[in-house]
């Protein structure tokens, strides 16, 4: 028996289903389009989860967690999920995976709407110049 192909009962019409992924994939490069970095110095194993400094461009954060299997990679981006205010998905680290050195980027923000982020994140805390 020879089925007709737009006699499937599960058919969607060709042309509103293509509209539709067209209009998914279309938001989601505008979303992709928008995207940040964050450069920053980490330091595993400190006593408390925190913000330490900022020089320059860089920031310097302090975590609990040790640097073994990727766990202080995983704690920070938890922490600048939560001290950001975005989702954990929307972070990823670039480089600097197994290194102290690392740029995160944020996705969804561009750099000026992070830079606000990070102001009013640093703005909580008491940052004690360098001596």
């Amino acid at each position: 028996m020879t089925r007709n192909r737009n006699s499937a009962p599960y058919s969607i019409s060709v042309l509103g289903a293509g509209t539709r992924n067209r209009k998914l994939k279309a938001n989601r490069l505008k979303f992709m389009d928008k995207t940040a970095k964050i450069s920053i110095r980490l330091t595993p194993r400190s006593s408390k989860d925190r913000f330490v400094s900022k020089q320059g461009d860089q920031i310097k954060i302090n975590l609990t967690a040790p640097p073994v299997d990727g766990e202080a990679n995983q704690s920070l981006i938890r922490f600048l999920a939560k001290s950001l205010g975005v989702k954990a998905s929307n972070l990823t680290i670039v480089q600097g995976m197994s290194s102290r050195t690392k740029t995160v980027q944020v996705s969804g923000y561009d750099q000026e709407q992070l830079d606000d982020m990070l102001e009013s994140a640093l703005k909580k805390i008491d940052l004690k110049p360098p001596k």
